[in-house]
């Protein structure tokens, strides 16, 4: 898989990495093993992502 070169493509790949943890059942530092993503990115991009929904929910 090839890194992605945008802003949104990367906004693309956490939000379907977020997606596939919440399903997996495994904790967030096992699905970041078996998966080999950086724990400590996978914290920003949900943090992140997490900051994201909210204020999309606040202006609706």
């Amino acid at each position: 898989m090839t890194a992605p070169s945008t802003p949104i493509d990367k906004q693309a790949l956490w939000t379907d990495r977020m997606a596939a943890w919440e399903v997996s059942g495994l904790s967030q530092p096992r699905f970041c093993e078996q998966n080999n993503i950086s724990y400590s990115a996978f914290g920003y991009w949900r943090t992140r992502l997490k900051n994201k929904k909210s204020v999309e929910q606040q202006t609706e």
